[in-house]
C-alpha cells in the first residue's frame, strides 16, 4: 500500500510535468520509472488484472510524453518523419509480440493479465531507450552546423 500510494504520486506528479512546455535543451532529471512490482500486492486474478491493467495505461501515458520529448531534440524533419513511422512500427510489433506471448493461455482473465504485462514490460524498455537517446542527439546537434 505505502508503495503503491508512491507509485501514484509520482504518476500524478510525472503527468502534471508532462504538461508544461519544455526548452529543446533540458532533459529530465530522472529516468522514466519502470514498474517491474507494480502489482505485488494483487492477490485475485481480477485485482492482478485491474493492476495491470494501470500499470499499462501508465506507460502508455509515460512512452507518449517521452516520444514527444524525443522528437523535440530532433532538428531534422526527416529524422522526424522516420522516426514516427519507426514508432509506428515497434508498436505493431509490440502488439504482435504481446499477442503472440498471451495466446498459449485458455482462460481468458489470464491471457489477458499477462499480455497486459508484456505490453507494460515492452512500452516501459521502450520509454528507456528513447529516454537513453536523447544525449546522443544533443550532442550530435551540436556537432551539426547551424
Amino acid at each position: 500500500m505505502y508503495r503503491q500510494r508512491h507509485v501514484l504520486i509520482l504518476l500524478l506528479l510525472c503527468f502534471m510535468l508532462g504538461n508544461l512546455q519544455v526548452s529543446a535543451n533540458t532533459l529530465p532529471t530522472e529516468k522514466p520509472p519502470l514498474f517491474i512490482n507494480f502489482c505485488d500486492g494483487a492477490e485475485t486474478p481480477a485485482d492482478k488484472h485491474a493492476c495491470t491493467q494501470k500499470r499499462f495505461n501508465n506507460a502508455e501515458v509515460l512512452l507518449n510524453q517521452q516520444f514527444d520529448y524525443f522528437l523535440m531534440f530532433l532538428n531534422d524533419t526527416q529524422y522526424k518523419e522516420n522516426m514516427k513511422a519507426a514508432q509506428n512500427s515497434w508498436i505493431q510489433y509490440r502488439n504482435d509480440e504481446c499477442a503472440f506471448e498471451a495466446a498459449f493461455f485458455e482462460e481468458e482473465i489470464a491471457k489477458r493479465t499477462l499480455e497486459l504485462s508484456c505490453l507494460s514490460r515492452l512500452t516501459e524498455e521502450r520509454t528507456l531507450v528513447l529516454y537513453n537517446f536523447i544525449p546522443r542527439i544533443r550532442i550530435q546537434n551540436q556537432k551539426e552546423p547551424r
